[in-house]
């Protein structure tokens, strides 16, 4: 028998620590299922996906997924990433490191104080400033 803490599982439901003691298979069911689900959150950021990652094969032959952009579009993406890389470049190193983190890894702000061995307050006015000086060099 194991003790599980209800409180890691459901912290929406349950504000205080809740131990319990269930059964080595179950506990080891609940820790696989949190585990599935993060990989999947991961994929779903990472492949910026709106659609179910499960979603047979034919999605990709769906017309909606595959609409031909027209020249000026790609240049204007083009364009846009350009200043968007150079807004980038005027962040401190450990700006960008978080900026990346955070939205590129889909990292939460007390991964990111964890591996760093920082605070997470640090790490979240960190990323606020680092989105402020963007919006203004992004703008410019």
């Amino acid at each position: 028998m194991k003790e599980i803490n209800l409180r890691e599982y459901y912290p929406e439901l349950y504000t205080e620590d809740s131990v319990i003691s269930v059964s080595d298979e179950i506990a080891e069911m609940m820790r696989r299922s949190i585990l599935e689900e993060k990989a999947y959150q991961r994929r779903l950021c990472r492949y910026q996906a709106y659609y179910s990652l499960d979603y047979a094969l034919t999605a990709e032959n769906e017309r909606d997924l595959l609409d031909d952009e027209a020249p000026e579009d790609l240049q204007e993406q083009k364009e846009r990433r350009r200043k968007l890389q150079k807004a980038f470049r005027t962040l401190t190193p450990s700006q960008q490191r978080r900026i990346y983190k955070r939205y590129f890894l889909c990292m939460s702000y007390v991964e990111i104080s964890q591996s760093e061995g920082c605070t997470i307050s640090a790490v979240c006015n960190s990323i606020h400033r680092s989105l402020k000086k963007l919006k203004k060099n992004y703008d410019l």
